[in-house]
């Protein structure tokens, strides 16, 4: 497991990455999130560390609000580009600015591992994720079969 020990190296990391060549994955893999979690159009979408914003792009077709956090701005700025009906957030996903029980879905795809305090952060999702919601964490691995 990867993570950085420390948060200004971590986004500053993430702000290089995203303000050159970007990060994400193959776009199927969010469709197919969407697919798994099927929202309904009343519900509500909260992507943590959502990166240039794609699962907020195809979430603003399902749910009646798609939001996104990341901490690096220049992943925010391409986000708001790739979803422009869906509300970002710059945070520290170990710290969501959201009051608890505010979502229907809570997603961090590919993200958690590289946290400074990934319990924390798996503590916030759950705080702001509803009693009735459903939660989508995907954790790579060394046998990670996008990686193939």
């Amino acid at each position: 497991m990867t993570r950085i020990a420390d948060r200004k190296t971590s986004i500053d990391y993430y702000q290089e990455k995203f303000s050159s060549d970007g990060l994400s994955d193959a776009l199927s893999l969010y469709a197919w999130i969407l697919k798994l979690l099927n929202p309904k159009p009343t519900e509500t979408l909260l992507d943590v560390s959502c990166g240039e914003g794609w699962l907020n792009h195809f979430a603003e077709r399902y749910t009646r609000l798609s939001c996104g956090v990341d901490w690096a701005r220049a992943a925010l700025d391409r986000a708001s580009y790739n979803a422009p009906q869906s509300h970002f957030v710059l945070s520290d996903a170990e710290r969501l600015p959201f009051p608890s029980n505010s979502f229907d879905f809570v997603v961090n795809l590919g993200s958690l591992e590289h946290y400074v305090d990934p319990v924390t952060g798996a503590r916030e999702m759950a705080r702001v994720l509803r009693k009735s919601g459903k939660a989508c964490i995907l954790v790579h691995n060394s046998y990670f079969i996008l990686d193939i």
